[in-house]
């Protein structure tokens, strides 16, 4: 008697991952344009606060669009994880190329310190958009069971 043995393959649902990417992106563009514009334009240490929030911020909205769009069909975690390194790699070509060309043209020098920052706030940012999507799943789900309950 062979038994078949079924595991459930995570699925990557493409239109979500881009739905949670470009609301994400388009955040993290208004808010570094927003924090530059509070900032005055000079590169100081507001500079540094909204550059590393930002991201963070921006994914974590990401990530609730993208669970929205989801709802409770799959995993979140996954959706996180794709939608944090899709991001990662456009927002690197899209807004880090230019801001690190503009700091070469004004021959300026990054605090003490920030490359660590930057690091710390791509990690708290990979960990913003997997919160995001697992917040929002873990209640589409909860509340999914509720109503397979009341209907019992």
């Amino acid at each position: 008697m062979v038994s078949e043995r079924t595991e459930a393959v995570p699925t990557i649902h493409w239109s979500t991952v881009l739905s949670g990417s470009f609301v994400a992106l388009g955040c993290w563009l208004f808010l570094l344009v927003l924090g530059s514009a509070i900032g005055g334009g000079t590169i100081g240490m507001w500079t540094a606060i909204y550059t590393l929030v930002a991201p963070v911020l921006a994914l974590f909205l990401g990530g609730l669009v993208a669970a929205r769009t989801l709802g409770s069909r799959t995993n979140g975690v996954l959706h996180g994880l794709v939608i944090w390194g899709f991001s990662m790699a456009i927002g690197l070509f899209f807004l880090a190329m230019p801001a690190a060309a503009l700091l070469q043209m004004r021959s300026l020098e990054l605090p003490h310190g920030y490359s660590w920052a930057i690091a710390g706030a791509i990690l708290c940012s990979l960990i913003a958009s997997v919160l995001g999507c697992t917040a929002v799943s873990r209640r589409a789900t909860a509340f999914a069971g509720e109503r397979r309950e009341v209907r019992t």
